[in-house]
C-alpha cells in the first residue's frame, strides 16, 4: 500500500512537472503571455484595443535603453517615425533650386533678373554664365541680398579686344528673411556688350555653417614652404 501511494505521488509530481513545462513552452500559443519568460507561438500574435488610444505601451527603467528590440532588417510597412536624426521627411536629402535666365542682349550695359521668394537660411550658391563684350569694356556681376551687392561678386577688368566674359563663381550666402534676391551684371565704358546667354544661379540649403581660420603651419628649418 505504501509503495502504491509512493508511485501515485511520483506520477502526480511528474505529470504536474510536464504540464508546467508544457505550459511555459506553449504559453503564447493560445494561452496567457508569461512575463519574464521566453514565449513562443506558431502563429502571429495580434493585439487590438477596443477603445481609442495606443494598443501597446513599452517602457524601460529611467527612460534609458531601447524599449523594443528586433532581430531582422526587414522593412516594417506603415511604421511612421516623426523625425529621423531630428529632421522631418521634407528636410531629408539635398535640394537644389536652379534659376535660369537665357536671353540675347545687344547694345546694353546692365542685365538683371530676380530669384523670387528665397526662404531665409544659409545656402551654397553658384553663379554661371557668359557675356560677350566689346574691347575696352569691364564688367562686374554680383548677387544682391537686401542692400548688399558684394555676394558672389566677380569683377572683370577692361580687355583690349572683343571677348567672352565667363561668369563662374560660388560661395556660402545667408538670407536673413524670405525675400527676392537680385542677380545683376553691369559693364563699364564703353559699356555695351553684344551678346549674352545661358545664365543661371543655383541655391543648395546648408543646415550648419561653421566659420574658422586655418591653423598656422609651424616653420621648419631649411624649408621654403613657409617663406
Amino acid at each position: 500500500m505504501h509503495k502504491l501511494r509512493t508511485a501515485v505521488s511520483a506520477l502526480t509530481i511528474g505529470f504536474l512537472l510536464v504540464m508546467s513545462l508544457d505550459y511555459i513552452a506553449f504559453a503564447a500559443t493560445g494561452r496567457s503571455f508569461i512575463l519574464g519568460k521566453s514565449n513562443s507561438a506558431s502563429t502571429v500574435t495580434s493585439l487590438t484595443r477596443t477603445t481609442s488610444g495606443p494598443a501597446l505601451e513599452l517602457k524601460v527603467k529611467n527612460g534609458v535603453g531601447a524599449p523594443l528590440k528586433v532581430n531582422s532588417k526587414g522593412r516594417i510597412g506603415k511604421l511612421n517615425a516623426d523625425l529621423v536624426d531630428g529632421r522631418h521627411a521634407k528636410d531629408l536629402g539635398v535640394r537644389t533650386t536652379v534659376y535660369s535666365y537665357n536671353v540675347s542682349l545687344t547694345a546694353t550695359a546692365t542685365m538683371s533678373f530676380s530669384l523670387p521668394a528665397v526662404p531665409a537660411g544659409s545656402y551654397l550658391a553658384t553663379m554661371d554664365g557668359w557675356i560677350y563684350g566689346p574691347s575696352g569694356a569691364s564688367m562686374i556681376c554680383f548677387l544682391r541680398i537686401g542692400s548688399l551687392d558684394d555676394r558672389l561678386q566677380q569683377w572683370f577688368p577692361a580687355t583690349p579686344a572683343n571677348t567672352f566674359f565667363p561668369v563662374s563663381t560660388s560661395g556660402v550666402v545667408t538670407v536673413p528673411t524670405t525675400q527676392d534676391l537680385l542677380v545683376r551684371c553691369s559693364a563699364g565704358a564703353p559699356g555695351n556688350w553684344t551678346d549674352y546667354n545661358d545664365f543661371q544661379v543655383s541655391l543648395t540649403p546648408i543646415d550648419v555653417v561653421t566659420t574658422g581660420t586655418p591653423a598656422a603651419r609651424p616653420r621648419t628649418k631649411g624649408s621654403s614652404a613657409a617663406r
